[in-house]
């Protein structure tokens, strides 16, 4: 109940697969175009008309963005507090599932091959490692928060195997954080998550630059290969420029974030400082070209 009261939709796909077509044959399908607003990219104005569907004068806007910010306040100081002390007694991973499945994630799913979708497989799981959520106890006594000038080490294997060679043998593989109520404070769970390959963050309202650049700050530098977000009213070109620091992406996606002005920028961006990466990022006013945009060829594009 507390979970449905903080997200914005409560009917909406999961899955980003499920708000974009996607075909073996993408040139078959006719995108829609949405009629464009008389404002630019980046102005609150088309923001509200683009992405929520309504216009400011509407009579609505006031109260809806003072309800989003309300519940974002909400879920910042509740289930989004970070806590070393949990990091400390579950070790980073185990701490960092502990925290999703409160934020409402869709899905985690651990190296052991086991999938976790709600707070009852959470607290199961933790149980079955032996840890009681309730009673606290560092797994070393000498553990204690990384400083912020010595976050690079966290990359290299010897300094990170030796600080948490007391965890559990079990780490987040993927995360789909879809229509979560994650809020930048939190993202320090994911400081120091071991081997984190897939990331998607679809749907997630309430985070802003400030998330992103902790994200990449820590471990998930070195072991990050995908990641997906889209329809985030609140980031902009200064998170997507965090993002080219996180070395291993191999692929990316993105789409509808309202304050970038241009995403054929951010794909250059990408492109240059990631040689290697795989990037989709449709244009706002096209709707159609989904992860498969890149199945079709500049002529196809231009039949529409």
């Amino acid at each position: 109940m507390f979970l449905n009261l903080l997200r914005i939709r409560s009917q909406i796909p999961t899955t980003s697969t499920a708000c974009f077509h996607s075909t073996p044959r993408p040139s078959r399908i006719r995108p829609h175009r949405i009629e464009p607003t008389r404002m630019a990219h980046g102005n609150s104005e088309n923001i509200i008309k683009d992405f929520w569907g309504r216009k400011k004068d509407e009579g609505v806007t006031d109260w809806f963005w003072e309800a989003i910010q309300i519940r974002r306040q909400l879920a910042k100081y509740t289930v989004n507090r970070y806590s070393f002390e949990r990091v400390a007694a579950f070790g980073p991973d185990l701490a960092c599932l502990e925290w999703l499945m409160n934020c409402g994630a869709t899905s985690v799913r651990m190296s052991d091959g086991t999938e976790i979708t709600s707070q009852k497989q959470m607290k199961e799981f933790l149980k079955s490692y032996g840890f009681d959520r309730k009673k606290l106890t560092p797994l070393s006594p000498d553990l204690k928060p990384t400083p912020i000038d010595e976050l690079n080490l966290l990359s290299r294997n010897p300094y990170y195997l030796a600080r948490w060679s007391k965890a559990p043998p079990v780490f987040i593989d993927v995360i789909d954080a879809t229509d979560s109520a994650i809020v930048d404070p939190g993202f320090q769970y994911l400081l120091e998550l071991r081997q984190v390959k897939k990331m998607v963050l679809n749907f997630c309202d309430y985070f802003y630059n400030d998330a992103i650049r902790i994200m990449c700050a820590g471990r998930l530098r070195a072991t990050l290969q995908e990641i997906e977000i889209c329809f985030n009213g609140h980031i902009n070109e200064i998170a997507f420029q965090q993002m080219t620091h996180l070395h291993s992406l191999r692929r990316a996606h993105f789409y509808m974030n309202p304050w970038v002005r241009s995403e054929q920028r951010i794909r250059a961006m990408f492109r240059e400082s990631l040689p290697k990466i795989q990037i989709t990022y449709p244009e706002m006013h096209t709707v159609g070209f989904g992860k498969n945009e890149v199945d079709l060829t500049r002529d196809e594009k231009r039949k529409y």
